[in-house]
């Protein structure tokens, strides 16, 4: 029970030091390099993008070939439902309204809100973190409540001017929506035993609010 005990401890450590080096990482290329591009909402989105991009490669890299270890990211088999849903989030995508109001600059922000944000907290969360926590004899409801809350704390790296500027308001309800996210998303990852079905949920979800 202790050895277990100290495992979990040791993987619990090990997310918040990737989520905070993540983080740290995001906010310091945008302090450095965003000062170079325009100062408009979707050179933003299309930095901050491109920034994401990168750290998931870095993930990535890190699981497949430090570790020697596997995301869980595709199904193992593919079937109609794949297909539908990966069909009808790609026709939900091409025909938000947005792009008929916004014209292209609301690619960038599609994309990033729903393609590469969902990819690059999947894979952390419900790809590498998730199957951290289960090698050590996690139940599925755990994995489900300790992933949730480490996407809830995530999220408040997202709200570091709100917090400076002491929008407490802010912060809490992005807090909760993350925590909402993470438990949904969990249930779906535990029912389908991969990622990729979590990242094509949580791009609708992201798709929806934009």
């Amino acid at each position: 029970m202790e050895k277990k005990s100290g495992r979990m401890s040791y993987v619990l450590a090990e997310a918040l030091v990737w989520m905070g080096a993540l983080q740290a990482a995001l906010w310091g290329m945008k302090w450095l390099l965003l000062p170079l591009f325009p100062d408009t909402r979707v050179a933003y989105k299309l930095f901050t993008m491109g920034c994401m991009l990168l750290l998931t490669g870095v993930v990535v890299a890190y699981v497949r070939y430090g570790r020697r270890e596997r995301f869980s990211f595709l199904p193992h088999t593919w079937n109609r439902r794949y297909t539908f849903f990966t069909g009808l989030f790609l026709l939900l995508l091409m025909l938000s309204p947005a792009n008929f109001k916004q014209g292209l600059p609301a690619v960038g922000v599609l994309l990033y809100g729903s393609v590469v944000t969902p990819l690059y907290e999947e894979l952390l969360f419900r790809g590498y973190l998730w199957n951290r926590l289960s090698a050590i004899g996690n139940s599925p409801r755990r994995l489900i409540l300790y992933t949730a809350l480490l996407f809830a704390l995530w999220h408040v790296g997202y709200m570091v001017n709100a917090l400076v500027e002491g929008n407490w308001v802010a912060v809490i309800s992005k807090v909760l929506v993350g925590l909402c996210y993470g438990l949904l998303l969990g249930w779906v990852r535990m029912k389908t035993g991969n990622c990729y079905a979590t990242c094509l949920l949580h791009g609708l979800m992201n798709l929806l609010s934009i």
